[in-house]
């Protein structure tokens, strides 16, 4: 062997080891992370942060606070939100809009809780029916499929995040994602014999507004045939939608969106918010 083929042998050798190394400091540091954020988000713990997503009628923040409670079978997820400010989310403060997301056997059901703590929640209330209230607004609107991911506003000088805030979102968030398709029940009140339909239903019943939106890139992940394939996008969701497409979350890093698929979404989109106006008035 010839002293430069020997030289370029020792060179590949070297880099190739580099990065094998790379791949595995990499693959440690990932799975540390992942382990970290199951370890903080099974410890009763939860998450304080400034919406990216949701405005205020007036263009204010919204301040969620989110927690995941394993109850059996159940996965519950516990939300507190304010449009009053972070100071309405204090442990001692009844101003908050608290909901409560349940998903057992591929299903979910929303509820709506009257004003109050964290602490009345962990005292077992999500199985309270006899405390629930009207829906605020229509869930259906923005939930298509179960829970959905956490999107804080990492900016926020008003609620940062820790270290274990961050890796709870992660992994609270990797589990959303990777969840099957999952049913949306709409609960009935008052809990009576059979119960009773609600003023604010859980999403419009209109034929117009639960037309699915049938976009090639879309359809991969969103009513899907494979396994993490998540429930169809509707008319309904469009606010959501749009929001997502313009902030650049979706369609995800990678992921083929052509100009053809563009187009026909813009045109599904388009001219809905007046609509949806109108109906609401």
């Amino acid at each position: 062997m010839s002293p430069w083929t020997a030289s370029k042998v020792r060179s590949l050798a070297w880099r190739g080891a580099a990065a094998t190394l790379v791949v595995c400091v990499l693959g440690s540091l990932a799975a540390l992370f992942i382990l970290g954020g199951l370890w903080v988000s099974q410890q009763n713990h939860s998450v304080t942060f400034q919406s990216r997503e949701s405005r205020t009628v007036s263009d204010g923040p919204v301040f969620n606070r989110v927690r995941y409670v394993r109850e059996g079978q159940r996965d519950v997820w516990i939300l507190e939100q304010s449009h009053k400010g972070i100071s309405a989310l204090a442990e001692t403060a009844a101003a908050s809009d608290r909901f409560v997301i349940a998903v057992e056997d591929g299903r979910a059901t929303f509820q709506q809780f009257a004003p109050g703590s964290a602490n009345a929640l962990a005292r077992q209330e999500t199985r309270a029916r006899e405390h629930e209230v009207e829906y605020g607004v229509a869930c259906g609107v923005c939930h298509a499929n179960g829970p959905r991911a956490l999107r804080p506003d990492l900016s926020s000088r008003k609620a940062p995040l820790s270290v274990r805030d961050r890796l709870a979102v992660f992994v609270w968030n990797l589990k959303i994602s990777t969840g099957r398709r999952i049913a949306a029940l709409e609960t009935r009140l008052p809990v009576t014999e059979g119960g009773t339909q609600r003023k604010v239903a859980f999403g419009p019943r209109a034929s117009f507004w639960n037309e699915r939106l049938d976009i090639p890139s879309c359809n991969r992940c969103h009513g899907g045939s494979h396994p993490l394939a998540r429930a169809p996008l509707l008319r309904r969701n469009f606010a959501t939608i749009a929001f997502l497409v313009n902030a650049g979350d979706m369609p995800p890093p990678l992921h083929p969106f052509p100009e053809a698929d563009r187009q026909r979404l813009a045109s599904f989109l388009s001219g809905l918010a007046p609509i949806a106006s109108a109906a609401a008035d």
